[in-house]
Protein backbone atom coordinates (compact mmCIF):
# COMPACT_ATOMS: atom_id res chain seq x y z
CA UNK A 1 0.00 0.00 0.00
CA UNK A 2 2.76 2.42 0.88
CA UNK A 3 4.34 1.52 -2.71
CA UNK A 4 1.46 2.41 -4.38
CA UNK A 5 1.26 5.89 -2.58
CA UNK A 6 4.24 6.96 -2.84
CA UNK A 7 4.38 6.06 -6.91
CA UNK A 8 1.18 7.88 -6.93
CA UNK A 9 3.10 10.61 -5.37
CA UNK A 10 6.19 10.51 -7.59
CA UNK A 11 3.91 10.03 -10.56
CA UNK A 12 1.98 13.36 -9.76
CA UNK A 13 5.29 15.47 -9.58
CA UNK A 14 6.63 14.16 -12.01
CA UNK A 15 3.45 15.39 -14.26
CA UNK A 16 3.82 18.98 -12.74
CA UNK A 17 7.38 19.13 -12.87
CA UNK A 18 7.32 17.81 -16.84
CA UNK A 19 4.21 20.52 -17.44
CA UNK A 20 5.72 23.63 -19.03
CA UNK A 21 5.22 26.69 -17.26
CA UNK A 22 3.84 28.87 -20.22
CA UNK A 23 1.07 25.96 -19.98
CA UNK A 24 0.56 26.73 -16.35
CA UNK A 25 0.79 30.41 -16.90
CA UNK A 26 -1.23 30.82 -19.20
CA UNK A 27 -4.63 31.32 -17.29
CA UNK A 28 -2.96 34.61 -15.97
CA UNK A 29 -1.71 35.58 -19.13
CA UNK A 30 -5.45 35.48 -20.56
CA UNK A 31 -6.65 37.19 -16.99
CA UNK A 32 -3.83 40.05 -17.85
CA UNK A 33 -5.09 40.41 -21.18
CA UNK A 34 -9.03 40.29 -20.11
CA UNK A 35 -8.21 42.91 -17.60
CA UNK A 36 -6.43 45.06 -19.70
CA UNK A 37 -8.91 44.82 -22.39
CA UNK A 38 -11.62 46.05 -20.10
CA UNK A 39 -9.13 49.13 -19.00
CA UNK A 40 -8.80 50.45 -22.10
CA UNK A 41 -12.73 50.23 -22.98
CA UNK A 42 -13.31 51.85 -19.41
CA UNK A 43 -10.79 54.60 -20.25
CA UNK A 44 -12.93 55.11 -23.36
CA UNK A 45 -15.92 55.43 -21.83
CA UNK A 46 -14.76 57.89 -19.83
CA UNK A 47 -13.59 60.25 -22.50
CA UNK A 48 -16.60 59.92 -24.14
CA UNK A 49 -18.11 60.96 -20.84
CA UNK A 50 -15.72 63.87 -20.92
CA UNK A 51 -15.93 65.22 -24.26
CA UNK A 52 -19.77 64.80 -23.79
CA UNK A 53 -19.29 66.93 -20.44
CA UNK A 54 -17.02 69.60 -22.20
CA UNK A 55 -19.34 69.95 -25.26
CA UNK A 56 -22.54 70.65 -22.47
CA UNK A 57 -20.26 73.51 -21.10
CA UNK A 58 -19.80 75.01 -24.60
CA UNK A 59 -23.64 74.75 -25.16
CA UNK A 60 -24.39 76.36 -22.28
CA UNK A 61 -21.32 78.75 -22.52
CA UNK A 62 -22.94 79.79 -26.08
CA UNK A 63 -26.33 80.16 -24.63
CA UNK A 64 -25.47 82.06 -21.53
CA UNK A 65 -23.33 84.31 -24.09
CA UNK A 66 -26.66 84.58 -26.44
CA UNK A 67 -28.84 85.55 -23.36
CA UNK A 68 -26.43 87.91 -22.00
CA UNK A 69 -26.00 89.96 -25.40
CA UNK A 70 -29.33 89.99 -25.63
CA UNK A 71 -30.96 91.03 -21.84
CA UNK A 72 -27.74 93.79 -22.15
CA UNK A 73 -29.42 95.07 -25.18
CA UNK A 74 -32.98 95.01 -23.62
CA UNK A 75 -31.44 96.68 -20.72
CA UNK A 76 -30.16 99.45 -22.77
CA UNK A 77 -33.18 100.18 -24.83
CA UNK A 78 -35.03 100.19 -21.75
CA UNK A 79 -32.60 102.66 -20.66
CA UNK A 80 -33.18 104.77 -23.63
CA UNK A 81 -36.49 104.99 -23.59
CA UNK A 82 -37.01 105.94 -20.11
CA UNK A 83 -34.71 108.64 -20.48
CA UNK A 84 -36.07 109.86 -23.98
CA UNK A 85 -39.75 109.62 -21.82
CA UNK A 86 -38.45 111.77 -18.89
CA UNK A 87 -37.02 114.38 -20.81
CA UNK A 88 -40.62 114.63 -22.38
CA UNK A 89 -41.89 115.89 -18.84
CA UNK A 90 -39.19 117.75 -18.11
CA UNK A 91 -40.38 121.08 -19.64
CA UNK A 92 -43.99 120.09 -17.76
CA UNK A 93 -41.80 119.39 -14.42
CA UNK A 94 -40.46 123.08 -14.60
CA UNK A 95 -43.74 124.66 -15.24
CA UNK A 96 -45.41 127.77 -13.49
CA UNK A 97 -48.85 125.68 -13.36
CA UNK A 98 -48.78 123.70 -10.09
CA UNK A 99 -51.13 121.03 -11.72
CA UNK A 100 -49.08 120.23 -14.89
CA UNK A 101 -46.39 119.95 -12.19
CA UNK A 102 -47.91 117.71 -10.06
CA UNK A 103 -49.43 115.69 -12.93
CA UNK A 104 -45.96 115.26 -14.55
CA UNK A 105 -44.43 114.17 -11.43
CA UNK A 106 -47.04 111.85 -10.98
CA UNK A 107 -46.13 110.36 -14.67
CA UNK A 108 -42.36 110.67 -13.95
CA UNK A 109 -42.86 108.79 -10.66
CA UNK A 110 -44.59 106.36 -12.44
CA UNK A 111 -42.63 105.82 -15.62
CA UNK A 112 -39.93 105.57 -12.66
CA UNK A 113 -42.18 102.33 -11.17
CA UNK A 114 -42.00 100.70 -14.04
CA UNK A 115 -38.88 101.71 -15.24
CA UNK A 116 -37.11 99.90 -11.79
CA UNK A 117 -39.26 97.01 -11.92
CA UNK A 118 -38.91 95.84 -15.26
CA UNK A 119 -34.81 97.07 -14.77
CA UNK A 120 -34.69 94.03 -11.57
CA UNK A 121 -36.28 91.80 -13.51
CA UNK A 122 -34.07 91.88 -16.64
CA UNK A 123 -31.39 92.49 -14.46
CA UNK A 124 -32.32 89.47 -12.41
CA UNK A 125 -32.23 86.93 -15.63
CA UNK A 126 -28.98 88.60 -16.56
CA UNK A 127 -27.73 87.20 -13.31
CA UNK A 128 -28.80 84.11 -14.03
CA UNK A 129 -27.73 83.50 -17.53
CA UNK A 130 -24.15 84.93 -16.10
CA UNK A 131 -24.14 82.15 -13.55
CA UNK A 132 -25.12 79.73 -16.55
CA UNK A 133 -22.04 81.20 -18.29
CA UNK A 134 -19.77 80.55 -15.79
CA UNK A 135 -20.68 77.24 -15.15
CA UNK A 136 -20.32 76.09 -18.52
CA UNK A 137 -16.93 77.76 -18.76
CA UNK A 138 -16.38 75.76 -15.52
CA UNK A 139 -17.15 72.38 -16.87
CA UNK A 140 -15.02 73.15 -20.03
CA UNK A 141 -12.24 73.87 -18.19
CA UNK A 142 -13.01 71.15 -15.34
CA UNK A 143 -13.52 68.76 -18.67
CA UNK A 144 -10.02 69.47 -20.31
CA UNK A 145 -8.03 68.77 -17.32
CA UNK A 146 -9.75 65.47 -16.88
CA UNK A 147 -9.39 64.63 -20.30
CA UNK A 148 -6.15 65.09 -20.34
CA UNK A 149 -6.06 62.67 -17.48
CA UNK A 150 -8.03 60.13 -19.22
CA UNK A 151 -6.31 59.99 -22.03
CA UNK A 152 -3.00 59.45 -20.43
CA UNK A 153 -4.76 56.28 -18.26
CA UNK A 154 -6.27 55.35 -22.05
CA UNK A 155 -2.69 55.42 -23.13
CA UNK A 156 -0.90 53.52 -20.47
CA UNK A 157 -3.99 50.83 -20.71
CA UNK A 158 -3.28 50.31 -24.09
CA UNK A 159 0.48 50.23 -23.47
CA UNK A 160 -0.77 47.34 -20.91
CA UNK A 161 -3.01 45.58 -23.19
CA UNK A 162 0.18 45.64 -25.89
CA UNK A 163 2.44 44.01 -23.61
CA UNK A 164 -0.60 41.29 -22.59
CA UNK A 165 -0.78 40.98 -25.91
CA UNK A 166 2.55 40.35 -26.96
CA UNK A 167 2.61 37.60 -23.51
CA UNK A 168 -0.22 36.33 -25.02
CA UNK A 169 1.18 35.51 -28.21
CA UNK A 170 4.55 34.32 -26.69
CA UNK A 171 2.88 30.78 -25.00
Amino acid sequence: MRVHYLLLILLTTMLFAGTSTKLVALPDRQARYDSALVRVEQANQKIEQIELMIRDGKQMAKEGGKEKKRLTKEINSLTKTYNRNVKEYATQLRSKDKDEREEAKNAVNELKTTYRGELKELKNSLREFNTELNKGNQLILRGKTKLKSAKEFKKRAEQKLKSAKQNLKDK
